[in-house]
């Protein structure tokens, strides 16, 4: 049945009482202004201090087999560096357990024969081992130790009176952020997950909280239109949404100087598109959900974990396979991220900013329409004992719903299959841009070496200077290599020819793993030169060796990290909405009564959740293991025990949070006000080591850090039980204190 069509002054009119109904609801509940204002500062705080790609400290132990003026020259110069801590020992073995434990980042070893070889000018290889349960982090040590090691091989040339140069140097330039500051491209990146997140949240939970309270029918069934009804629950949060955006901006600029070369009114305008596909995206999961419950996990599952892992912000799109490639073009993050690091850090690149401002407006229109062919089709369609027995109607209640179902059986393990995939920070299938003004053998030769590195999927060939900044400026390619036109024949005549390397500074990690690329292209062709021309090669040589991880597998470093993380989310979002949900829905009453005790009660709701997230993680384990074939070395059974353990902390944490909410609502904040903070500073994203001490020190009271070592270590290292032992405590403490803190609220909250 169509509605009546009534005039625009009356249809106006009701969407100015929705607007005003709704801004009376977000003045009465401090949980709105908490989603809006703490959550987004806390975050983006937390964003700028706690996810950072620049090493403040790189723990090294150096194996020195002979004590050598050479050795201890080498020695000095590594330990007067600012970025490395340097351990001397006479043999490896004495850092093969600090390099399993975690306690350093690799070990250098210089042979006996290091000194001899030095002096006769021959290559001179030193053994290189590192950590690969992390292979970004071993890719960057071994990147740093390979620069000091060349560094302390052009100096003693020097001081011998000996050459130093070789055939062709690159001489790098980075666009846009010259100090290769991470935190200029991660703030502004984290500002779109934060709005999405933020936006997804306000309308999800407030209009689920509405379907689930029966208030949504009685306004259906008034005459106001799907259409005005979408606008008067838009709007509002739309407003709130946009203060929120200024907030965080300034938090940017003034806090943690991140330049701003664009306009704002161009800001202004993504960030509109970007918070109206957002609070769409909530309205549209709300919709579908109906419950509090399910529409918390699906904001998690659809809006924020995506941003995360498919936006680009912390892994790169170019190193995904092609089918989430194609997939992430379907996040509206990906484009209000590329968006907001060029405003920030090149300007307004129109190139650039109309193709994302395109792709967001369409999302918007998906997820508009979506939801109000949904609401219109809804509108249309009419003591040990009895401790079990909770155990069991607890366990009922979460499979009931067959839309809880899915999210707690289907999600992870989609979650897992498809994140394990995206968490890499591989740079690869990037083009590259060339302008060859030599035109020589020498300079086609090279362009061929560039042309068939695995590393880059094209070489885009450029007709002259005037054409390196748009391509630069619009992201046709992260990188310009240019060749200068006296290049072929400087190298024809034995002189030194250099090379220029210009980068896209809006995503330094990605410029300095280009830059490592490009080096390793250019040291082997120069072995080559010099071998042509009879002369030593460069004597630079390192041996490198990764442990635990000898091909560098991204796989095999996300997976038990991600492990962590799901089991975290599930065990706190099943723990934390269990006594908020009987509580709003009035059920809790029922159990008052009943002769269970308060303590029975709360039992029963963490012995639920524990059986729940420990079915699920075993889900993901096996899939870890049985199809994305990551290798268990270490003890299944110390990984379940410690796995107990960690998740009564959790649930210990998540029923604090829900004996301490009166509504769903309160609980899923809290939920996300616990998450965030520590998912991102566990070292899943980024090494805890590149942190600011003081908050280094904050981490050591976060459980998933402890637990992500544990499992990356089980899977991974075989880690001694002392070694697991040492972070097993901290989490038996954690659990016994939110535990006992939980009882404490409860039976203070239920008298």
């Amino acid at each position: 049945m169509s509605r009546p069509v009534f005039p625009t002054s009356a249809r106006a009119g009701r969407i100015l009482a929705l607007i005003r109904k709704e801004a009376h609801q977000i003045g009465r509940d401090p949980s709105t202004v908490i989603i809006a204002v703490i959550l987004p500062l806390t975050l983006i705080f937390l964003f700028g201090y706690g996810v950072s790609f620049d090493a403040r400290r790189i723990d090294i132990g150096l194996v020195i087999e002979a004590v050598t003026p050479d050795s201890g020259s080498f020695s000095a110069a590594l330990t007067n560096s600012r970025i490395f801590a340097v351990r001397t020992a006479r043999g490896r073995r004495a850092f093969e357990d600090d390099l399993v434990a975690g306690r350093i980042d690799g070990v250098v070893v210089l042979p006996a024969a290091f000194s001899a070889a030095a002096a006769r000018g021959d290559p001179t290889p030193i053994q290189v081992l590192v950590d690969g349960s992390d292979p970004n982090k071993a890719a960057l040590v071994r990147n740093y130790l390979q620069g000091a090691w060349v560094n302390w091989l052009t100096q003693e040339a020097i001081a011998r009176g000996q050459s130093a140069a070789v055939p062709i140097t690159v001489e790098p330039r980075v666009w846009f952020n010259p100090e290769i500051a991470s935190h200029h491209y991660l703030v502004p990146g984290s500002i779109s997950i934060i709005m999405m997140l933020i936006g997804a949240l306000l309308t999800a939970l407030v209009v689920a909280r509405e379907w689930e309270r029966g208030t949504m029918e009685a306004l259906l069934a008034t005459p106001v239109a799907i259409t005005d009804l979408l606008a008067g629950k838009l709007i509002p949060y739309f407003a709130l949404g946009m203060i929120t955006m200024a907030l965080a901006t300034a938090t940017a600029l003034f806090v943690f100087g991140v330049p701003f070369r664009g306009s704002f009114g161009v800001l202004a305008l993504m960030s509109a598109v970007f918070l109206v596909t957002a609070l769409a995206q909530g309205l549209l999961i709300s919709t579908l959900a109906r419950n509090q419950l399910v529409a918390a996990q699906s904001t998690m599952i659809s809006a924020f974990l995506p941003s995360f892992f498919l936006s680009g912000f912390v892994f790169e799109i170019d190193g995904m396979p092609w089918p989430l490639r194609l997939l992430s073009y379907g996040v509206p993050a990906r484009y209000f991220v590329a968006g907001l690091q060029t405003l920030f850090l090149a300007g307004d690149v129109w190139s650039v900013i109309w193709p994302n401002l395109a792709g967001m407006a369409a999302l918007a229109a998906v997820y508009i329409a979506l939801t109000a062919l949904k609401t219109q089709t809804r509108l249309d369609r009419p003591m040990t004992s009895r401790l079990w027995s909770l155990i069991v109607k607890e366990l009922l209640a979460n499979w009931r719903d067959r839309r809880n179902r899915i999210i707690l059986l289907i999600a992870p393990m989609v979650q897992v299959l498809v994140f394990s995939f995206a968490a890499t920070q591989e740079v690869k299938n990037v083009p590259l841009a060339v302008l060859d003004e030599s035109g020589s053998v020498a300079s086609r030769e090279l362009i061929s070496r560039f042309a068939g590195s695995p590393q880059f999927a094209q070489v885009l060939h450029l007709g002259g200077a005037a054409e390196i900044a748009p391509t630069i400026d619009s992201r046709a390619a992260p990188a310009v290599l240019r060749i200068g036109p006296d290049f072929g024949r400087k190298l024809t005549a034995g002189q030194p020819a250099r090379l220029q390397l210009l980068l896209d500074g809006r995503r330094s990690n990605a410029a300095q793993i280009i830059q490592g690329y490009a080096l390793e292209i250019v040291d082997r062709f120069n072995a080559e030169v010099a071998h042509l021309r009879g002369l030593h090669g460069p004597p630079s040589v390192t041996i490198a060796r990764t442990w635990f991880n000898p091909n560098s597998d991204t796989l095999w470093s996300t997976v038990p990290g991600l492990f962590a993380v799901l089991t975290t989310s599930v065990g706190m979002m099943v723990s934390a909405l269990s006594v908020a949900r009987e509580r709003e829905l009035g059920s809790f009453e029922q159990l008052l009564v009943s002769p269970l005790t308060s303590g029975e009660i709360l039992a029963g709701k963490a012995a639920s959740a524990l059986l729940i997230a420990m079915g699920e993680t075993t889900i993901i384990m096996f899939i870890a293991m049985y199809v994305l074939a990551v290798p268990m070395v270490g003890s299944m059974t110390l990984l379940y025990g410690a796995m107990v353990v960690y998740l009564l902390a959790i649930i210990g944490i998540g029923l604090f949070i829900s004996s301490l909410s009166s509504t769903q609502q309160q609980a899923i904040i809290g939920t996300f006000m616990f998450l965030a903070p520590a998912i991102l500073l566990s070292g899943y994203a980024t090494p805890v080591s590149n942190m600011p001490d003081w908050l280094q020190t904050l981490t050591l009271v976060n459980p998933v850090r402890h637990f992500v070592v544990i499992a990356k270590g089980a899977f991974l290292k075989d880690l001694p039980v002392a070694v697991i032992a040492a972070h097993l405590w901290p989490l038996a403490a954690i659990a016994v204190v939110t535990l006992s803190s939980a009882a404490w609220l409860f039976r203070r909250r239920t008298g």
